[in-house]
């Protein structure tokens, strides 16, 4: 029986251990499958942020390549992700340009304003100075016309005593 009894205990260690092993099997498995799933969790994410750089890429090539076209007046091609730091300060560069450009035209919008104003000027003096003018001419007209009256009274006058000295001459004569 000590044999019996001795095989038994084995049998009772081994079954002990064996479930143990199980258990810690069982333990690795379900961390192995929550680490598979945070993975794959990773992965997907890593991707979503990969595709998300992409896009940003894409939207960035773009902007650069709408701002260069701004900033030229011309339509370019898209810029290449290894030409951003040539692209800005080639931007820089245009933006400097084009900041100049504006300041300039300022500049002329400003002298631009001043001869309107004195155009606009000159213009009010003209009309005041037209305007009497006018009102001279009216009196001049004014006048004339009664000047034209006033000789033609005067002809009508002295074509009545012409004729009238006239009458009195053919009838002396008579």
């Amino acid at each position: 029986m000590p044999e019996s009894t001795c095989l038994q205990q084995e049998l009772d260690g081994l079954s002990e251990r064996y479930t143990q092993t199980c258990v810690e099997l069982i333990h690795a498995q379900q961390t192995t499958g929550h680490r598979q799933a945070l993975m794959q969790e990773k992965e997907r994410e890593v991707e979503e942020l990969r595709k998300e750089n992409r896009e940003l890429q894409v939207c960035l090539t773009e902007e650069m390549s709408l701002m260069r076209s701004f900033m030229t007046g011309q339509s370019t091609g898209l810029v290449s992700l290894g030409s951003c730091e040539r692209s800005s300060s080639e931007l820089e560069t245009m933006l400097r340009v084009k900041e100049n450009e504006i300041e300039y035209l300022h500049k002329e919008i400003c002298c631009l304003r001043n001869e309107v104003q004195s155009l606009m000027k000159e213009k009010q003096e003209l009309s005041e100075r037209y305007k009497q003018v006018y009102v001279e001419l009216i009196n001049m007209k004014s006048l004339s016309g009664r000047e034209i009256t006033s000789l033609k009274e005067h002809l009508s006058l002295a074509s009545a005593a012409l004729e009238e000295e006239h009458l009195l001459g053919n009838s002396t004569n008579q």
